[in-house]
């Protein structure tokens, strides 16, 4: 660029000491110059005002990648807070059983008798869960019978499970999860009553009762 005008410069001077008859009014020599250096100036706004425009360009190019980036990296944040979320909350909905809450009762018998439709084809604890496969019943406030039939129930324990056994007007026993898994296969076909309580989805008691 400082070439051209340099070469511009040059031009206009030698245009200066030229003429028709080999030279030229000063006047003349002062406007073309004037001229000249306009055009020159104009160049170099020109070129100036480019060269800004370029770095405008590159800078806004910068700053969209910068906010681009940005963005995913929320993205991914938020992605990955809401796996989190539905990490601790699974336990809401994958370990609830799937009884509506009350208390449902049934007879420890492997089959059905004359008169006495409700038992326990199996029974299997394991885990956080007990697995009842059975026909059970349970009460509405009137005490009316409400049959609920036969069908595999879930029911989870918690840290608050209950696990019972008793009769009569003595208080009832309480034992522990294993000691419960033991002596409820012992009443295997004994005709002893089961019935359980579930309280926001999971297993408030369950009880072996004579």
């Amino acid at each position: 660029m400082k070439k051209k005008v340099v070469a511009m410069l040059i031009l206009a001077m030698l245009v200066t000491g030229c003429g028709a008859n080999g030279k030229i009014s000063d006047e003349s020599a002062t406007e073309q110059t004037s001229v000249v250096q306009e055009k020159a100036g104009q160049e170099v706004s020109s070129e100036e005002a480019s060269d800004e425009a370029s770095a405008d360009s590159d800078n806004d190019a910068s700053d969209e990648t910068s906010s681009e980036d940005s963005n995913a990296a929320a993205d991914a944040s938020s992605v990955y807070a809401s796996s989190e979320s539905s990490a601790d909350n699974g336990n809401d909905s994958t370990e609830a059983s799937n009884l509506l809450d009350g208390t449902y009762n049934t007879e420890l018998r492997t089959s059905p008798v004359e008169g006495l439709p409700y038992y326990v084809k199996s029974i299997e604890v394991t885990g956080d869960t007990i697995i009842l496969n059975a026909a059970i019943y349970q009460f509405d406030a009137d005490w009316n019978l409400i049959d609920i039939g036969m069908g595999t129930y879930t029911l989870k324990i918690n840290e608050n499970t209950r696990f019972l056994s008793g009769g009569g007007e003595d208080d009832p026993t309480e034992m522990s999860r294993d000691e419960f898994a033991i002596y409820v296969v012992k009443c295997a076909d004994s005709g002893l009553g089961l019935s359980f309580k579930i309280v926001n989805g999971y297993l408030s008691e369950i009880g072996i009762w004579s």
